[in-house]
């Protein structure tokens, strides 16, 4: 008899989550794991009809957990069509877990690696970046989390994208708390190119 070894029970746990979502999609990764209501949840790399997807999962049942979730597929929604940002590409409506009701999202993959304070970067990713950000603003998203693990370079180092919206915020008009946190975004964003921009 074949024994099963730690991992393989780890990916069929993974799996079996993936399962109560959407059965074509296969585990592939953990991606990271992020904090929800004290405890860890992962974000995952599935695939689907031989191309990669990010999946993530959020409580619904408890109020907290469902705004922010409601809140990431409201500034996704709006975000439709720029190139500079993982697109969303499908919602799932709610399944139950062990420990409670939960909703997804599937998200678009960009395969790559996160900027790190070694990286360097040069002209052309600037522009992307710095037009990315311009277009969010233009769409009402503010507060974009312009750190350099929420930004993904491509292999070639010849495009990058926002890989999360998670925590950003979305705005009806201009107001002066919408003016500070563009400001903010802006501020943010001038830091992070002056630490991974290419000198020549």
């Amino acid at each position: 008899m074949q024994k099963i070894s730690d991992m393989d029970r780890v990916v069929t746990n993974h799996q079996s989550i993936i399962d109560n979502i959407d059965r074509n999609l296969v585990f592939r990764n953990v991606l990271s794991l992020y904090a929800e209501n004290g405890t860890l949840k992962p974000i995952y790399e599935v695939e689907l009809n031989g191309e990669s997807y990010v999946l993530k999962i959020a409580r619904q049942d408890i109020d907290e957990s469902k705004k922010h979730f409601l809140e990431e597929v409201s500034a996704l929604q709006n975000v439709s069509g720029i190139e500079g940002v993982t697109q969303l590409v499908r919602i799932y409506e709610t399944f139950q877990l062990e420990d409670g009701v939960y909703r997804a999202i599937l998200k678009e993959f960009f395969s790559g690696n996160p900027l790190t304070r070694d990286s360097k970067i040069g002209a052309s990713l600037e522009a992307q970046l710095r037009s990315t950000v311009e277009q969010l603003h233009k769409k009402m998203l503010v507060h974009l989390d312009l750190f350099p693990e929420n930004i993904v370079v491509s292999p070639d180092k010849t495009r990058l994208k926002i890989v999360d919206l998670g925590k950003c915020f979305l705005f009806y008009r201009v107001n002066k708390r919408f003016q500070r946190m563009m400001n903010r975004d802006m501020n943010n964003l001038e830091i992070l190119l002056n630490m991974v921009k290419e000198f020549s």
